[in-house]
């Protein structure tokens, strides 16, 4: 394995250390991965734009990527096997993609707000001035 692929991980969970394993064995690319606390991943790669120390970044947030897209610091790639994703899943210059989506729950307190009908059914409700504090 002469090729190496240097990762910076920002990815708390799972362990993708099996997909990386496949990688190197399929490509014969060896992998290198570095965990970074996910919050400073992009600050990471912005500070290190003149001189790049990672090949690639897995993060956790697509909102991060896609702030730190507006600087230029991603060369866009519009890889073959995303070609179907959904436009969400990917930036629109395609210089991140996401292979994860993460699900978020509410909840709603029955005491407090006992009418159902008056339950928000969309995240946007939940900007309503009678849900602040509820």
């Amino acid at each position: 394995m002469g090729k190496a692929l240097r990762i910076y991980s920002g990815r708390n969970r799972p362990d993708l250390t099996p997909v990386y394993l496949l990688f190197e064995r399929l490509t014969g690319v060896r992998t290198t991965v570095e965990k970074v606390y996910h919050h400073d991943a992009e600050k990471r790669v912005l500070a290190e734009r003149a001189d790049p120390q990672a090949d690639l970044l897995l993060t956790n947030s697509q909102l991060a990527l896609e702030l730190v897209r507006e600087t230029g610091v991603f060369e866009p790639y519009a890889a073959p096997v995303a070609k179907a994703y959904p436009d969400w899943l990917r930036a629109p210059d395609h210089s991140w993609l996401s292979f994860t989506a993460w699900p978020r729950a509410a909840m709603v307190n029955r005491t407090v707000l006992a009418d159902s009908s008056a339950w928000p059914a969309r995240l946007e409700d939940l900007t309503d001035a009678r849900f602040r504090g509820a």
